[in-house]
């Protein structure tokens, strides 16, 4: 597989973490097998321009995921199962950054929704554009509506915005009650804001900002991870296999010791 991540040009409200691109071959891919897809903290915005991606829930039951669509927060196991060749382009928004799409996240938890039902900022025909050229003339089309899209959608609250940057910065360590009595809101309506700009709660948001750091601090460096759990907030082993078992279905020695290919890409 041949995965590139590049960043779009920054804006003063840049609402992107970056944009990746993802291929290959048919027998490659399928080989594979089912694989998760880790929770992040971010929604993506998904192009496929080959083979259809196929979604197995928790009980078997096998979706074909869409050509095109937005998928929201992940907080459980969500495996995907490549059918053939991949080429794949997306868009990794912030966590609050794919508000200008879709007026409420917290309905796309787990969950994604296709072009038709979400806000028409120009999604159509940059859709269109892709469709006809490939490599850096995608990328430039993207910089180019991302520019568009950062200056005309509506844009989450800016106390939603600065918790997600103070999340981010300590890593999910942090008390979610002190920093929203530093911002000035309080804890209900910190909470309703969450739900429809990010779409979790802005507790879920920072175990899964904690997670996910202990499985890059895994990847990058193992023999780091016990100190890169405490460093984020994890009291105990015992608090670390929760999250792992909430988020990906297996205690972490399990899942990392195995960590699918496709997987690591994405850390």
């Amino acid at each position: 597989m041949d995965y590139t991540e590049w960043m779009p040009e920054l804006t003063p409200h840049n609402p992107v973490v970056c944009c990746w691109s993802l291929r290959g071959e048919a027998a490659e891919a399928v080989a594979q097998g089912s694989q998760p897809a880790l929770p992040d903290g971010c929604p993506e915005l998904i192009f496929n321009f080959a083979d259809p991606f196929e979604h197995i829930s928790a009980n078997g039951r096998v979706t074909t995921q869409p050509a095109v669509f937005l998928v929201g927060q992940i907080t459980r196991p969500f495996a995907l199962r490549p059918t053939g060749a991949v080429d794949l382009l997306a868009v990794r928004f912030e966590a609050h950054g794919a508000y200008g799409l879709h007026s409420d996240m917290a309905q796309l938890r787990d969950a994604w929704a296709e072009p038709a039902t979400l806000r028409d900022i120009t999604l159509r025909e940059l859709t269109q554009r892709l469709a006809t050229n490939s490599g850096s003339a995608r990328r430039a089309e993207v910089r180019a509506w991302l520019a568009v899209y950062a200056l005309r959608a509506p844009r989450a609250n800016d106390v939603v915005a600065a918790m997600v940057r103070s999340i981010r910065e300590t890593h999910g360590a942090v008390a979610i009650e002190a920093l929203a009595a530093s911002h000035g809101v309080g804890m209900r309506t910190l909470q309703r804001y969450f739900a429809e700009q990010v779409g979790l709660s802005p507790k879920r948001f920072a175990r899964i900002v904690r997670f996910h750091r202990v499985c890059m601090a895994w990847q990058q460096a193992p023999e780091t991870m016990a100190r890169v759990a405490a460093d984020s907030g994890y009291c105990d082993e015992s608090h670390l296999i929760r999250d792992f078992r909430a988020f990906v279905g297996t205690p972490p020695a399990t899942f990392l010791a195995a960590l699918p290919e496709f997987t690591k890409l994405f850390l």
